[in-house]
């Protein structure tokens, strides 16, 4: 993933963000983000079902 799709992908999940703010990040710093944005959409994936069940 390019440094500007991590970027996108950050501001796709959190529209609130600032793109110059992201830009100023570490490519680590950004894989962070994105990992943290993909585990707490898992968790909420997780509860809907439970709540479904």
């Amino acid at each position: 993933m390019t440094r500007k799709e991590k970027i996108k992908a950050i501001l796709d999940a959190e529209p609130g963000r600032s793109e110059e703010l992201l830009n100023t990040l570490s490519d680590v710093a950004l894989d962070q983000m994105i990992l943290i944005n993909r585990m707490m959409i898992a968790r909420q994936l997780n509860e809907a079902c439970f709540e479904l069940a």
